[in-house]
């Protein structure tokens, strides 16, 4: 009684589709120009802000009850929480920043599980990204869609079903998929006595969606006409059920995929495969190398027990910025006042060539140290102290991050690879 029908398509991504009013074919409006996005993002950061500040003072408001004096409420202790984890984040900040030249080191001698990635990472693809430096985002979107059409998440669930790929893995969920596979007869069982009869029960209830009421026919049209009604229904039945287990199945098939889609990107762009993944799913490079822990800045061991409190000191971009810039800057203030107490001796200068961002080092080398620590420095733009300490601290950062992969450049070169 079965026929052999075909499987509905999937549906498309309505993120891909144009939009307009409901029920009209208008074309999304033409994309706005790359300052306007800028200011637009501004502008809306800026509103977020003064949403998030307006909501906590009414929370914080109405738990104070309208009295002036009250206990400290939860509001106010997630306020006396964010210096303090602002703070903490300042000092993993310069924690990193401190181990920063000894984990570059390490990697130069060999030990790459040093550090919180390998040396440049992909700053320099972020770099080329963020500006489209030789047609980078071109072909960013070129090799994504490559990416796409090789993989089999690509071919609608009529292709997909004689795609080896899926085959494999419905064998892999424990399904008999045999040389002469047929997905109705093997997976939905359409030749199978029960799956007629259940067909059949429902056909004959008149609540039932694919209820065929013989009384529409008439004697005179004779039995193949309703025949033929009921073969339409059970392959509409046998479609919906094909759908509903493709619907079940393609989840986890779909997961089992994309590491092979990040491989093939990671591969085509060059990138590690946690930035190729990011890339896959419309962001940019997210490995950053040496510099991934610095990057990746400490958010506080206080957890804010609000909504409001959340939004506003553990989510809200301005607010952390704001916040971290002034942490580490005292912080940063607090390590110099450390040094200048050591005068002007061996560890002070050490400290000033390791980390001249920290501790104001400058385009400045010390050759001699006399016996009352005095020091003679011989460098570039003595002159114009400011201007100098400009050049040597993303110089110097520059250098330790990428020495590691300059290594394996040079060593390649000899080798030959």
């Amino acid at each position: 009684m079965a026929t052999r029908i075909e499987i509905k398509r999937k549906p498309p991504n309505p993120n891909t589709q144009p939009r307009g009013p409901a029920g009209s074919d208008v074309a999304p409006p033409a994309p706005r120009g790359r300052f306007q996005r800028g200011v637009d993002m501004i502008t809306n950061v800026f509103r977020d802000t003064g949403s998030n500040i307006s909501d906590y003072m009414r929370a914080s408001e109405d738990a104070r009850n309208g009295r002036f004096f009250s206990a400290p409420t939860a509001y106010d202790a997630d306020m006396a929480k964010f210096p303090i984890n602002q703070a903490a984040g300042a000092l993993e900040f310069f924690g990193d920043v401190l181990q920063l030249p000894f984990e570059s080191g390490a990697q130069l001698l060999g030990y790459d599980q040093f550090g919180s990635g390998y040396g440049a990472g992909d700053t320099g693809y972020f770099l080329k990204d963020v500006f489209n430096l030789g047609d980078t985002r071109e072909l960013k979107d070129m090799y994504i869609n490559q990416a796409l059409q090789d993989s089999p998440l690509s071919l609608g669930y009529d292709q997909l079903i004689e795609d080896e790929a899926f085959q494999n893995y419905l064998r892999g969920q424990g399904f008999n998929i045999e040389d002469d596979f047929d997905f109705y007869r093997d997976i939905i069982k359409s030749d199978d006595a029960e799956t007629m009869n259940k067909f059949y029960q429902m056909s004959q209830d008149r609540d039932n969606p694919y209820f065929v009421d013989i009384n529409k026919f008439t004697a005179e049209q004779g039995m193949d006409v309703y025949e033929q009604a009921l073969q339409d229904q059970y392959n509409q039945y046998l479609a919906d059920e094909a759908n509903k287990f493709m619907g079940n199945v393609y989840e986890g098939f779909a997961d089992q995929q994309f590491p092979f889609m990040v491989d093939q990107l990671a591969t085509d762009l060059g990138v590690s495969p946690e930035s190729a993944e990011n890339i896959l799913m419309g962001g940019t490079a997210t490995d950053f190398g040496l510099l991934n822990d610095i990057i990746d800045y400490y958010e506080g061991p206080l957890e804010y027990s609000t909504p409001e409190g959340q939004a506003l000191f553990g989510d809200d971009a301005l607010m952390n910025l704001a916040g971290g810039i002034t942490a580490i800057g005292k912080t940063g203030r607090v390590l110099r006042r450390a040094k200048n107490k050591l005068g002007t001796g061996r560890t002070a200068a050490v400290l000033e060539q390791l980390y001249p961002g920290t501790f104001g080092g400058k385009l400045e080398f010390p050759y001699r140290f006399g016996k009352d620590s005095a020091r003679l420095n011989v460098g570039l733009l003595t002159g114009y102290p400011t201007i100098s300490g400009l050049i040597r601290t993303p110089t110097q950062l520059g250098i330790t991050t990428i020495a590691p992969d300059l290594k394996d450049d040079v060593v390649g070169f000899f080798s030959g690879e």
